[in-house]
């Protein structure tokens, strides 16, 4: 049997890297006389870089920066084999909250580190803490958000309920840039990025309203200052609106954040040699099947006649939502006490133990 291990990262506990290692171990202990190719993936978010350096990299630099509540940090910018240099977006797990304030400054600084006059960036578009609109990116490289006084705006989604005007910076941005999305969601409305994520970046039901205000006012004033419309546009709510701010003020191509690193690891090529795929994340849901990498990975599959089985650490679809999006079987990684590899492993061997056709 050949056997593809394509899991992405289970959050907060494993590397996609190390999650397929894991996979693998509980792989050959089921069937060790398959034939294994492992090819870890991203969709965009947390990970993303370490993924493609592994698979293409060329080099890695860290770069200082203010990070989204300004307190100095670092961001991971990886030149790839083909000259093009990506940057995340995402920030450890467990950093302190402040939905309102929260910034893409951090953001902005990195790409302000690659130049602006030519070349292309690719932008990790998931994982943030911020709901700005991709604004504090935009102040890091010379755009301004004005209140009706002519003042500079703070930092961050809540202030921009007061934005006014919105004024390009003086030198024109010259890189290509592509955000890798990984979530295709709306900047508003009742499926977009504020009222879908801001929970989970500390937003109670005031700051989920004033967000959702402050997006529209931002919606608006690009609308009329820049004449780009982003309502409706895809990706747009992908990081708290990053996405909408990298196209509105960087020009950017926003693109489904797995299917561009399936691409660059070469997964297309990987499924075509494969019987079984193997994939998994830290949590099975909804979202996996809005653009997140397994989700992208058993849609792949299931397009090739290719069983896709899943390891997640929680699943959150009904068995039909899991089959209906192309998987054949998924499992909880439950058993193997506190060790999160151990219990992937386990998981991975008894799923491979059974009738899997």
């Amino acid at each position: 049997m050949r056997l593809l291990i394509a899991p992405d990262k289970f959050k907060g506990t494993l590397s996609a890297s190390e999650a397929a290692r894991a996979m693998a171990r509980g792989a050959i202990s089921a069937l060790p006389d398959a034939v294994l190719n492992v090819v870890p993936v991203a969709d965009g978010g947390q990970g993303t870089v370490e993924v493609l350096m592994e698979a293409i990299g060329d080099r890695v630099q860290e770069i200082v920066v203010r990070g989204p509540t300004g307190k100095v940090s670092s961001v991971a910018v990886a030149t790839l084999s083909d000259g093009s240099r990506v940057i995340g977006s995402s920030i450890p797990p467990h950093m302190a909250l402040d939905p309102l304030g929260a910034s893409t400054t951090y953001v902005g600084e990195a790409m302000s580190f690659l130049g602006a006059t030519e070349g292309v960036v690719v932008v990790g578009v998931g994982g943030t803490i911020s709901t700005d609109g991709g604004t504090g990116a935009a102040r890091a490289t010379g755009w301004r958000f004005l209140d009706d006084k002519g003042r500079d705006l703070p930092l961050g989604g809540g202030a921009l309920n007061r934005l006014h005007e919105i004024v390009p910076p003086e030198k024109t941005w010259g890189l290509s840039v592509v955000g890798a999305c990984d979530v295709d969601i709306p900047l508003r409305g009742p499926g977009g990025c504020v009222q879908v994520f801001s929970p989970q970046k500390g937003a109670g039901d005031a700051e989920r309203r004033s967000l959702e205000r402050a997006l529209e006012s931002l919606q608006e004033r690009i609308a009329v200052d820049l004449g780009i419309d982003v309502e409706g546009l895809p990706f747009a709510g992908a990081g708290g609106g990053l996405g909408a701010g990298l196209h509105a003020f960087f020009g950017a191509q926003l693109v489904s954040g797995a299917r561009y690193v399936l691409e660059r690891v070469g997964f297309d090529a990987a499924l075509s040699d494969a019987d079984v795929v193997l994939t998994g994340e830290g949590n099975l849901d909804a979202q996996s099947l809005a653009g997140k990498a397994p989700g992208e990975v058993a849609c792949a599959a299931a397009a090739r006649g290719i069983p896709c089985l899943a390891v997640a650490g929680s699943v959150e679809l009904s068995e039909d939502e899991w089959r209906g999006a192309g998987f054949a079987r998924v499992v909880e990684a439950s058993d193997g006490g506190s060790d999160a590899a151990a219990r992937v492993e386990l998981a991975a061997r008894d799923l491979l133990q059974r009738d899997i056709f």
